[in-house]
């Protein structure tokens, strides 16, 4: 995933109607212990500014079903932080679809960036094609542009 011809760019004044934005600290994980196949305690690895703005939320893996248990912990760590999701209400686009990306500029919320679409639904009302989309940073596919705005 990344910006192609389906990419659409939302603004206020132009396209972007509405944009909130929500954080969730349900799923998160600010700690890893590391034990061995005996259940003692090897290492432990931890956000330390997620676990004191949150408390601690640990998970725990044996070492022996992994061959890099260090790197497998950062992993969980960084896949398991806060999550954030934007809802934004736009003027139709038929190719705002889910899979696709969008790119925000949105000043009053702060919200800048190239996103992904993981849900979107149209309506016509009165003649009027309105798209209400629900966005994330995140992307099995590529992380590495997850947040930049495109270049084109």
């Amino acid at each position: 995933m990344g910006v192609s011809a389906e990419t659409v760019l939302l603004k206020p004044g132009c396209n972007l109607l509405g944009c909130v934005t929500k954080e969730s600290a349900s799923a998160m994980t600010n700690s890893v212990a590391i034990y061995d196949d005996q259940y003692n305690l090897i290492s432990t690895q931890q956000d330390d500014g997620a676990a004191a703005l949150y408390g601690l939320m640990q998970a725990a893996i044996r070492s022996g079903a992994y061959d890099d248990p260090e790197g497998r912990a950062k992993q969980i760590l960084a896949e398991n932080g806060l999550k954030t999701t934007i809802t934004v209400t736009a003027l139709g686009n038929l190719k705002l679809i889910t899979g696709n990306t969008a790119a925000v500029e949105e000043p009053v919320t702060g919200t800048y960036g190239l996103f992904w679409i993981i849900s979107d639904s149209h309506t016509w009302r009165r003649g009027i094609h309105q798209t209400k989309l629900t966005l994330s940073l995140e992307s099995l596919m590529d992380r590495q542009t997850a947040g930049s705005l495109p270049t084109k």
